[in-house]
C-alpha cells in the first residue's frame, strides 16, 4: 500500500513538472527581442538602529511595486499566463467559445513584462512611503538583473534613522479644550518616543476629534487642528519637538 502511494506521489510530481516545463516553454516563445517576464523582487533593508517589524516593512514595500510577477501554479508553472496566450490564439482563429471566455475572465493573466520605468517609480513610491513613516532621510536605490527570459529588480533600502517625538506642546484659546485633552494624554499617538509619522498624526487628529465631540464640541472637525509643526532638538536632529494649535467652531480666527 505504502509503495503504491509513493509511486502515485512520484507520478504526480512528474506530471506537475512536465506541465511546468511545457507551459514555461510555450510562454517564452511569445517574448519579443529584449523582453523578459518579471519575477519576484529582492530586498536589502538596513538602518542605523535595530529595525522593528522588518518582515512587515518589507511586505509593505513590496505592495508599492508597480509590477507584479505572473502567479505560479503550485509554485511552478505560470498557468494564468499560459492560458492568456492560449485564449488569444483561439481569438485569432475565431474559436472563442463560452468556456474560453470564462477562462479569459477568471484564470488568464496579462503577461508581466519588465518595464524599467516601473522599477524607478516603485523606488520613488517606497521612498515617499518611508518618509511618511518617519524615516525622513531614507534612500531607496535599485538594480535590475536580466536573464534570457526573466528579470528581477533588487531594492537596496537604507532607512538611516527614525525621527521620533521628544515633546509635544498643545495650545488653544479655549482652556476647556486643553483640559479635556490633557485628561487622556496616556492614549496619545504623539507620545515621547513615537515615530514622527503621517499615520500617527492622522490617528491623533481623529482621537482629539472624538474626545471633543463626546464632550460638548459637537461640530468639531479635524481641520480645527492647525499649524502642526516640528523642530529638531538642539542635541539630536532625530528627536523632534511637536507643536500644534486647536481652534473651536466659535473661534473668530477660523
Amino acid at each position: 500500500m505504502l509503495k503504491t502511494l509513493n509511486i502515485q506521489s512520484i507520478s504526480l510530481m512528474l506530471i506537475i513538472s512536465a506541465i511546468a516545463m511545457f507551459s514555461s516553454c510555450n510562454t517564452n516563445k511569445y517574448l519579443k527581442d529584449g523582453e523578459q517576464y518579471v519575477t519576484t523582487s529582492k530586498y536589502k533593508i538596513q538602518a542605523d538602529q535595530k529595525i522593528k517589524g522588518k518582515n512587515d516593512l518589507q511586505f509593505e514595500l513590496s505592495t508599492l511595486e508597480k509590477q507584479k510577477p505572473n502567479k505560479k501554479f503550485l509554485g511552478l508553472a505560470r498557468m494564468g499566463l499560459w492560458q492568456h496566450y492560449r485564449v488569444q490564439s483561439k481569438k485569432d482563429s475565431s474559436e472563442l467559445n463560452k468556456w474560453n471566455k470564462w477562462i479569459e475572465k477568471v484564470i488568464a493573466e496579462q503577461p508581466s513584462i519588465l518595464d524599467s520605468l516601473q522599477t524607478v517609480e516603485s523606488a520613488e513610491n517606497m521612498t515617499i512611503s518611508l518618509k511618511r513613516r518617519g524615516y525622513f532621510d531614507a534612500e531607496v536605490s535599485y538594480d535590475i538583473t536580466r536573464k534570457k527570459n526573466t528579470a528581477y529588480s533588487s531594492y537596496d533600502v537604507n532607512l538611516k534613522s527614525l525621527y521620533t517625538i521628544d515633546t509635544t506642546t498643545l495650545t488653544s484659546k479655549d482652556t476647556a479644550v486643553i483640559r479635556l485633552i490633557d485628561r487622556e494624554l496616556d492614549n496619545s499617538f504623539l507620545k515621547n518616543g513615537a515615530a514622527v509619522s503621517f499615520e500617527n498624526y492622522q490617528k491623533e487628529r481623529t482621537r482629539i476629534r472624538t474626545i471633543l465631540r463626546n464632550n460638548g464640541f459637537a461640530k468639531f472637525q479635524t481641520n480645527y487642528i492647525t499649524r502642526f509643526r516640528g523642530d529638531s532638538t538642539s542635541t539630536d536632529k532625530h528627536k523632534v519637538k511637536i507643536e500644534y494649535d486647536i481652534i473651536t467652531p466659535t473661534d473668530t480666527t477660523y
